[in-house]
């Protein structure tokens, strides 16, 4: 069982993985947005482009979760949700266990935030 949160915006991912059964174990990525440019005169188009990019990558290091938490501020968490839904990452949408608003927060305060979570998660879902 691998649980993962995901704290990101439009731009940055910061990924943290969680070991079961091994206290203070979190393994942590951070992804950045990668501009490609394409030969097309429609800006929004490839911003378009780009940001499917990113969210495809950022669902590659997440490919092993069975529960995942993402967090984030505006609205580039619940568009990585319907990204998941909606371009073949089906068992990692399911793995979805929750879509919650965190600001800027320090690599802590996530950390904090997801162990708090998935204590409660796991309480009522045993």
């Amino acid at each position: 069982m691998s649980s993962y949160a995901v704290w990101l915006d439009h731009e940055n991912a910061k990924i943290f993985k969680f070991t079961p059964g091994v206290k203070g174990s979190v393994e942590a990525q951070v992804l950045h947005r990668k501009e490609i440019r394409h030969h097309t005169n429609r800006a929004e188009n490839e911003k378009k482009v780009n940001e499917d990019k990113f969210y495809h990558d950022v669902a590659t290091h997440l490919s092993d979760a069975t529960e995942l938490l993402i967090l984030g501020p505006g609205t580039g968490r619940t568009h990585f949700q319907k990204h998941l839904e909606s371009h073949h990452h089906g068992s990692l949408a399911k793995a979805v266990v929750g879509v919650e608003p965190m600001d800027h927060p320090t690599d802590k305060q996530i950390v904090a935030s997801a162990r708090k979570f998935f204590k409660k998660w796991d309480m009522y879902h045993e």
